[in-house]
């Protein structure tokens, strides 16, 4: 017989964000990214090579001998990929960002953004600046031991950041508001022009159908657009920025929870799937160019060095009684299953055994149709 058991795991992000906090820098030069491969292991890539911390972002050291770098990709805790502007070259690290290599030169192009769908297949965009210009997408089907140009935009100056949803459905920023979009697996790539909104430097997909991405913008305060279909449609958003005001990078812990930075220390925040955004104070005016969550801890990093770090901590105590306030039943079900809770939850995942979400629900948060999933295990995360 059919059937799913379910475990729960409470997901809390407080609606009252937290201020943020400078931490101690080993380096003065601009950084540019910041990702983290577990709760306590991080990286940031900048002018001054990679940083790593091993507790939570409090202190960080920077590697010795590592490359400038401007895009962290980590495709587990043991392999990353690095981009670096400064050399036009791709970096891997194969002992969890210990050690650097050089594994591909792109000549005169300079690498902008790096994603991997799996162990072997990833993309690099690259732009030439200056004459002849344009912009490149390069694939990999072996683990990054070659890499092949596939795709060439002469009209698009520059490719600001790519993502992907799945192995197939992919999305690249750039220049003048143009997004590209590739339903399987970079084969194919249809370009689309966002109105009212200048160069797009950042992207960011919660799930498979709600994405966000974020940069400059011809209108004042519309930096931000958001799609809720997979980005066959995208609508203009005001963040309440001013004229050519950038937002350089966007995060969503959960597809109702985001955070956007930019320039003069700007931080916002949104708790309604970005529908609406609220200034956080970050009590910097550096440039600030990345930002990353993971549990309870937020970071943003920027120009002079700059790593900011928020926490949002809830107490065991706290967490046991959220638990007792929620109910789940039947559990084992092969059907439905239903919800009783005495919290607001706003949002509902459920997630396989390899961390895959699988479906999130927004809306009619008390029955979940559960006929379609195959048998196993699956854990519910309630926000």
């Amino acid at each position: 017989m059919r059937m799913i058991f379910l475990i729960f795991a409470i997901a809390y992000y407080s609606p009252t964000f937290a201020q943020w906090g400078s931490i101690a820098s080993p380096v003065s030069g601009l950084i540019f990214d910041v990702k983290f491969i577990n709760d306590s292991v991080g990286f940031c890539a900048g002018n001054d090579g990679v940083l790593k911390t091993t507790d939570y972002g409090n202190t960080w050291n920077l590697i010795n001998f590592s490359p400038s770098g401007s895009n962290l990709f980590f495709i587990n805790e043991t392999i990353g990929y690095l981009t670096s502007r400064n050399n036009n070259e791709l970096y891997k690290s194969i002992d969890s960002g210990n050690t650097w290599q050089l594994n591909y030169n792109f000549s005169n192009e300079t690498p902008e953004g790096v994603f991997f769908t799996s162990t072997n297949t990833g993309y690099v965009i690259t732009s030439i600046y200056g004459p002849p210009g344009g912009s490149f997408i390069y694939k990999t089907t072996n683990g990054g031991i070659n890499w092949t140009q596939t795709n060439s935009f002469p009209s698009i100056p520059t490719l600001q950041a790519i993502t992907f949803t799945n192995s197939n459905t992919g999305f690249i920023v750039g220049y003048s508001g143009q997004i590209i979009k590739t339903n399987n697996a970079g084969t194919n790539w249809i370009v689309s022009q966002i109105p009212n909104t200048e160069t797009l430097i950042s992207v960011y997909f919660p799930d498979q159908m709600t994405g966000f991405a974020v940069g400059y913008s011809n209108i004042s305060g519309s930096d931000v657009i958001k799609t809720i279909d997979s980005g066959n449609s995208w609508q203009n958003i005001s963040s309440g920025g001013t004229f050519n005001s950038a937002l350089r990078g966007v995060y969503f812990p959960t597809v109702n929870t985001g955070y956007a930075v930019g320039e003069n220390g700007r931080i916002i925040t949104t708790n309604d799937a970005g529908n609406t955004w609220i200034t956080s104070n970050s009590g910097v005016l550096d440039d600030l160019y990345s930002t990353f969550f993971i549990s309870n801890n937020g970071f943003a990093v920027g120009t002079a060095g700059k790593i900011l770090k928020t926490t949002t901590n809830v107490s065991s105590n706290a967490f046991i009684d959220n638990l007792k306030k929620l109910k789940l039943y039947p559990n084992p079900t092969s059907n439905q299953l239903k919800i009783e809770s005495k919290l607001d939850i706003k949002e509902i995942t459920i997630i396989d055994l390899t961390g895959k979400s699988i479906k999130t629900k927004t809306t009619d948060l008390n029955i979940i149709n559960v006929a379609q999933l195959p048998s196993g295990i699956y854990f519910i995360e309630v926000v």
